[in-house]
C-alpha cells in the first residue's frame, strides 16, 4: 500500500510536467487506485506462480567414506574399521573382510579427513566408533579395534589419540 502511494505520487509528478490539463487531487486518487489495484494484481500472481518454499526432503548426508571404499571389491565393502600401511599398499580392513589396495596412507587420510576416524601411527588410521579399547604395554599404546587387532599408537601421534578420547586414564581396561 505504502508502495503504491509512493509510485502514485511520482507518476503523478511526472504527468504534471508533461500533460498541461492533468491535475488535482481527482487525478491523483484515480492514479492510486489504478497503481494499487495493478501493484496487488502483481502481487497475487508472484505469489501463486512462485515454487512452493517448504524445503524438499534432503537425503542423509553422504558417507564420507563411501568415495574411498569403491578402490574395494565389492564382497569386501563394509563399514571401514582401519588402514594399515603395507609397503606401497593400504590393507583396507572393513566389517566385511580386509582387501589390498594401491594407495599411499597420506592420500588415504586426506580422503578421509570428514569420516570419523583418525591416523594413530604413520601405518594406521583408525575408525573412532571401531575402537573398543586401549592398553599399554612395554611403555607402548595400543588401541584395540572391533576385528580384534592391535594398533599401535605412535608417540607423535599420541596427543591427539589422548584427546579423541581413545587412551583412557590410568588403570583402565575394556
Amino acid at each position: 500500500m505504502a508502495y503504491a502511494v509512493v509510485l502514485a505520487v511520482a507518476i503523478h509528478g511526472i504527468n504534471r510536467l508533461v500533460f498541461a490539463r492533468w491535475g488535482g487531487w481527482p487525478d491523483f486518487l484515480w492514479l492510486a487506485l489504478v497503481v494499487m489495484v495493478v501493484g496487488a494484481a502483481i502481487e497475487a500472481a508472484l505469489f501463486y506462480l512462485r515454487p512452493d518454499p517448504t524445503p524438499l526432503p534432503q537425503p542423509d548426508a553422504p558417507d564420507p567414506t563411501e568415495g574411498f571404499l569403491r578402490r574395494v571389491p565389492l564382497d569386501k565393502r563394509g563399514a571401514l574399521i582401519r588402514l594399515e600401511a603395507q609397503d606401497h599398499y593400504l590393507n583396507v580392513v572393513t566389517t566385511m573382510g580386509d582387501a589390498l589396495i594401491l594407495m599411499r596412507m597420506a592420500d588415504a587420510a586426506a580422503e578421509l579427513v570428514r569420516a570419523h576416524g583418525m591416523r594413530v601411527h604413520r601405518s594406521h588410521w583408525v575408525a573412532i566408533d571401531r575402537v573398543i579399547g586401549h592398553h599399554r604395554r612395554d611403555g607402548r599404546d595400543f588401541l584395540m579395534t572391533s576385528d580384534e587387532a592391535e594398533v599401535p599408537v605412535s608417540r607423535s601421534f599420541r596427543p591427539a589419540v589422548k584427546a579423541a578420547g581413545l587412551i583412557a586414564q590410568r588403570g583402565w581396561r575394556p
